[in-house]
């Protein structure tokens, strides 16, 4: 598509081509340029709602990409309504998302992408044996999609653990050897594996195909805590961005190497802010009980841990916590 456009910069179809390759990579910026010069050079601007519509949700978005899918004509009906159930998922509309979805499905009910996308939803909204039907269908209707292959390793991995969710991973990077998505997948699945030789040289491969991918340098920021090289998973961590350390896996690493430090209340901070997010999570629970029990807030830590020691199933680090909390 480059070598198209750099050949005839005033060739509409070649900008049109240049925004489809971006928007397979996830360049929704790259993308929205590339479509605006198309239409600058003849291509009816009709034709780039549902395009555009994409790019903008892929800058993080969803409501202007909802207002650019709803102006697709009805020969891009089906692209709108896949990326208005990812908008509407974005933007937290889980009933409007599942209706998109659905509708999609009954548009194009043998097409593998649409099925991808429901399962997508599917487990974002914790419907997880949905999911799993979607994603078989989607690689039954197609076995070389690339991301029917990455949604079933997934949900392979919840069903039946790391190792089973190795091979779809595997057949996903066949079929496309540098898609970063896949990469990641596998190389996160390999490192909660135990195989971190593996994990390592995944990730690198994934840091090739996007410099300073933040998935990436966190995933190696992981294996360094693991390694018990602290300071290098902070740095590490701290390239990552701010995104990466607000979202949970994030928090729960940040969390863990300010304990490590004796950062007592910057790890309480997101801790908290973790256990806010996922008050089921256990883990999260013990480790910001610590950091309370370790800044002389043991009445906190006590409180936050009594529906976790009050389980039939509680463990002795959580029993041994409210003990020396009480003394």
């Amino acid at each position: 598509a480059f070598g198209a456009v750099r050949a005839d910069p005033q060739w509409g179809e070649a900008h049109l081509a240049l925004a489809r390759a971006s928007l397979a990579l996830d360049e929704g910026i790259a993308a929205e340029a590339s479509l605006r010069r198309a239409v600058d050079n003849g291509i009816d601007p009709k034709r780039i709602h549902a395009l555009m519509a994409h790019a903008i949700l892929l800058q993080g978005d969803p409501r202007r990409a909802l207002v650019e899918a709803n102006k697709a004509p009805e020969a891009d009906r089906l692209y709108a309504l896949r990326v208005r159930t990812r908008a509407y998922l974005a933007g937290g509309n889980l009933a409007a998302a599942q209706e998109s979805a659905l509708a999609a499905v009954q548009l194009a009910p043998n097409d593998a992408n649409v099925w991808t996308d429901l399962g997508r939803f599917r487990a974002n909204a914790g419907d997880m044996v949905g999911a799993i039907e979607a994603a078989g269908k989607a690689t039954q209707l197609d076995s070389g999609n690339t991301d029917a292959l990455i949604l079933r390793g997934e949900m392979v991995r919840s069903q039946y653990g790391l190792v089973a969710a190795l091979p779809w991973f595997e057949a996903a990077l066949k079929r496309d050897p540098y898609r970063h998505a896949a990469l990641i997948q596998y190389a996160s699945t390999l490192g909660d594996a135990g195989r971190t030789r593996q994990m390592l040289a995944v990730t690198r491969k994934a840091m090739e195909v996007r410099p300073r991918s933040p998935q990436a340098l966190y995933l190696q920021a992981v294996l360094a805590a693991r390694a018990e090289q602290f300071d290098l998973a902070r740095q590490l961590l701290q390239r990552a961005g701010s995104g990466i350390a607000a979202l949970p896996g994030g928090l729960l690493l940040g969390g863990t190497l300010d304990l490590e430090e004796g950062s007592y209340e910057r790890a309480v901070e997101k801790l908290r802010n973790l256990v806010n997010q996922q008050p089921m999570n256990i883990a999260a629970r013990k480790l910001l009980a610590t950091a309370l029990l370790r800044s002389d807030a043991s009445k906190n830590g006590i409180e936050l841990l009594l529906p976790v020691v009050a389980r039939g199933d509680a463990d002795a680090y959580a029993l041994s916590l409210v003990a020396r909390g009480y003394e």
